[in-house]
């Protein structure tokens, strides 16, 4: 593999999407309506996080690793639960794949994740919006998931 290519996912003849540091701002930043102070160390930590080791292709556990490591980072001063949960939807919605928690199990589970505990995000192939950009998802998810990011939003933060 050359430098900047990025590797295929298995049998599917495309390549794995990663979220850039901008768009996590840019995610956080439609979350609560203005920019918002962040460590960008952490952040960058988040953002690394989607990159497997060795054979980057397994995008459920890049996924899990994602969320995982936005919800114990806590990059911003507010608003990380939704903010881990947007930006791994939208990780697996650009990859072909959706999360298969419903969205009370995944509220738990953030909660369960923020404590500590070692979840695997269990994901399920969809197409919904494989071909859209990542802001075009974003923004699909947070007009479809507003009720769960609300009550993401009422928990810790």
């Amino acid at each position: 593999m050359h430098s900047g290519e990025q590797p295929a996912l298995a049998g599917s003849g495309r390549t794995v999407r990663y979220l850039s540091v901008h768009d996590l701002v840019w995610i956080h930043t439609a979350l609560v309506g203005a920019p918002a102070a962040f460590d960008y160390e952490r952040l960058e930590s988040c953002m690394a996080a989607q990159y497997g080791y060795g054979d980057s292709t397994d995008v459920g556990g890049q996924a899990c690793a994602l969320l995982h490591r936005c919800l114990r980072e806590r990059p911003f001063d507010c608003a990380n639960r939704p903010l881990a949960v947007v930006a791994v939807l939208a990780f697996l919605a650009a990859n072909g794949m959706a999360l298969g928690w419903s969205d009370e199990e995944l509220t738990a589970a953030a909660a369960r994740i923020e404590a500590g505990e070692d979840l695997v995000a269990p994901v399920r192939p969809s197409t919904s919006h494989a071909s859209a950009s990542i802001r075009s998802i974003v923004t699909a998810t947070l007009a479809e998931r507003a009720a769960l990011l609300r009550a993401l939003g009422e928990g810790a933060g």
